[in-house]
C-alpha cells in the first residue's frame, strides 16, 4: 500500500500521466519557480529515510525519474546496513549466550523450607523470544523480536499435588474444582464434569506428581499465601521469563535440540511410559542447563502475563487482572507440535484442566 502522507503526491501524479498532451511543447520553468515535480516532491519526503521500503517505493513508482539512480544507490547501502546489523546482533546474542552459561555454572540453588521446593537462580540477559518461520509446528504468534530479561530465581519443577496440599490445609482454601469440577481430556476432545477436581483428576496421583486442576487465581492464590509464609515474594514467572527459562540459552525448537527424541518428556508421542496416560513425578527427566525439569510436556504452567495474539509488551510483565493469560509448555496430552518452547496457548483465569498446573518465580 501507498504510505497516508505520500497520496497527495501519488494523486498528483497520476493526473499528469494521464492529462491530454498540450499542443506544443511547454517553456522550462524558470529557476525562480517554487514549483516541483512529482517525483522531486516525492524525494524530498524520502531522501532522509533510513527504512529501504521507502526508496523501493520510489522507484515503483518514478523508475526512470533522474533521481531514480540516486534511489537505488541509496537503497543499496541501506540493505548492506541492514545486513551488517543483523550480523552484528546476532554475534551479540551468541556472546550474551556464551556468558550466560558461564554465570549458570556458578550460580546457586536455594531451598525454601516450608515445603522443600527447590529454586534454581536463573541469570538475566538477551535472547530471541519466539520461533524462526522455519520451524516445524510454527504458529503466526510466535513471531521473533529481541528480549531481555533481568535476574530471577525459578521453581526446579512444578508445584506438586503434596505441596499444594499444605496450603490447602493451612489456609482453608477450598479449591473451586471441589464444587465446580474439571475438564479431563477424554481422548479425541477435553469434557468438564464435577466428577474430577484437583484430589482425583481421573488418573491415580502420588503426592510428588504436579498438581492439577488448577486455575490461575489459585496458583496466584498459592504464591500469594507461600509469601506471607516466608516474608518473600513468590509469584508466577512472566511469559517472556518463562521462554527465556526454558530455552537455557538454546536457540532450537526444545531444549534438548530440534527433534522431539524419546524420553525426553512425558507426551502423546514423546516415547515415555506416563504418555497420555497420567502426570509423571516431577523431575522424572532430564533438565535444561539451568537445571529446571520438565519445562516442557507433563502438565502445562499458568503464567503471570495477559495474552495477546501478537506480542506487544505484554509478555514481559504480570497482568493482576486479565480476561485471558499465557500458558506455556503443553502437556501429557500434547503432541510434538504444541511441545516446544515458544508455543503458545490461551486459557481464562477460572479454567480448570486435569492437564494443567503452574511453577513459582521468586523475586530474592
Amino acid at each position: 500500500g501507498i504510505p497516508h502522507r505520500w497520496s497527495g503526491i501519488f494523486t498528483l501524479c497520476r493526473l499528469m500521466k494521464n492529462r491530454n498532451p498540450p499542443l506544443s511543447q511547454p517553456s522550462p520553468p524558470s529557476s525562480a519557480s517554487s514549483e516541483f515535480l512529482p517525483d522531486e516532491e516525492l524525494w524530498k519526503e524520502v531522501q532522509g529515510s533510513d527504512n529501504p521500503e521507502d526508496f523501493e517505493d520510489f522507484l515503483a513508482v518514478f523508475p526512470e525519474s533522474k533521481l531514480a539512480p540516486v534511489a537505488r544507490v541509496k537503497l543499496k547501502r541501506l540493505k548492506r546496513k541492514q545486513a551488517r546489523a543483523k550480523v552484528e546482533t546476532k554475534s551479540k546474542l551468541e556472546e550474551e549466550q556464551a556468558a550466560l552459561r558461564q554465570k549458570q555454572e556458578s550460580s546457586g540453588e536455594w531451598t525454601e523450607s516450608i515445603t522443600g521446593m527447590k529454586f534454581r537462580r536463573i541469570p538475566g540477559g538477551s535472547f530471541r523470544m519466539g520461533s524462526p518461520s522455519s520451524e516445524e509446528g510454527r504458529k503466526d504468534n510466535e513471531k521473533q523480536h529481541t528480549v531481555r530479561v533481568g535476574e530471577f530465581w525459578l521453581a526446579g519443577t512444578e508445584v506438586t499435588l503434596g505441596q499444594f496440599s499444605q496450603f490447602v490445609r493451612d489456609s482453608g482454601h477450598r479449591p473451586q474444582s471441589e464444587s465446580k469440577g474439571c475438564k479431563w481430556y477424554t481422548g479425541s476432545k477435553y469434557k468438564r464434569g464435577k466428577s474430577k477436581n484437583w484430589r482425583s483428576p481421573g488418573f491415580s496421583q502420588l503426592e510428588s506428581q504436579p498438581v492439577v486442576c488448577v486455575s490461575w487465581n489459585e496458583a496466584v492464590a498459592y504464591a500469594d499465601w507461600l509469601s506471607r509464609k516466608t516474608g518473600k515474594h513468590f509469584r508466577l514467572p512472566t511469559e517472556a521469563e518463562w521462554e527465556y527459562a526454558a530455552r537455557a540459552g538454546t536457540t532450537t525448537a526444545r531444549y534438548w535440540g530440534d527433534g522431539i527424541g524419546r524420553n525426553n518428556a512425558n507426551c502423546n508421542g514423546c516415547g515415555s511410559r506416563w504418555d497420555k496416560r497420567q502426570t509423571a513425578p516431577v523431575g522424572s527427566f532430564s533438565p535444561n542447563t539451568f537445571g529446571l525439569h520438565d519445562m516442557l510436556g507433563n502438565v502445562r504452567e499458568w503464567t503471570c502475563s495477559q495474552y495477546k495474539e501478537s506480542y506487544d509488551g505484554s509478555e514481559q510483565k504480570c497482568a493482576a487482572s486479565a480476561s485471558r493469560y499465557s500458558v506455556r509448555g503443553g502437556s501429557r496430552y500434547n503432541d510434538q507440535k504444541r511441545v516446544r518452547a515458544t508455543y503458545r496457548m490461551v486459557l481464562a483465569p477460572v479454567d480448570r484442566n486435569s492437564d494443567l498446573g503452574f511453577r513459582l518465580a521468586l523475586d530474592k
